[in-house]
């Protein structure tokens, strides 16, 4: 009688481990998708990648480098003040298309293409976030950028529960 209870649990607990593998195998074999490509008209495109990428996993946004640029002539803003605005009002659309805004902003990177312009720059950037608040930076000075812009500014976001 006793053999006959083990094995009647033994059996019990094969199937169920079974339907467990069958339901993890299957759950691995339907598409996943982990990431989802960001399009919005408010900012411009660029040939050879996307506006940005939201992760579906944990809703982290890569937002490609944004360039001071007109968004249809694709010519450069002379002037680096207005060239940072541009570029923040393309940073904040990419945002707003994922519901976020710049307080979820973790991290930024910079390319200018003079460091001297560092302190206009900064002057417009800083006013797109609340004080004390803002994100970790990286600054990089670089010999030219595309369309011969002088900033280009890169963000990741995280979106938080």
């Amino acid at each position: 009688m006793n053999m006959f209870i083990i094995f009647a649990i033994s059996a019990l607990l094969y199937s169920c481990m079974m339907q467990a593998a069958v339901s993890d195998q299957e759950s691995i074999k339907a598409p996943r998708q982990v990431a989802v490509r960001i399009h919005t008209p408010a900012a411009p495109e660029h040939a050879g990648h996307s506006q940005g990428i939201v992760t579906t996993h944990n809703k982290t946004v890569y937002i490609s480098g944004q360039l001071g640029i007109e968004q249809e002539s694709r010519t450069a803003i002379a002037d680096v003040s207005e060239a940072t605005r541009r570029i923040m009002v393309y940073l904040q659309a990419i945002l707003q298309r994922t519901e976020m805004n710049f307080d979820n902003v973790t991290f930024v990177r910079m390319y200018l293409t003079d460091i001297k312009d560092l302190d206009r720059v900064d002057e417009i950037y800083g006013s797109y976030f609340k004080k004390d608040s803002f994100p970790a930076r990286d600054i990089l000075a670089v010999a030219a950028l595309p369309y011969n812009a002088r900033v280009q500014i890169s963000m990741i976001a995280t979106k938080s529960w």
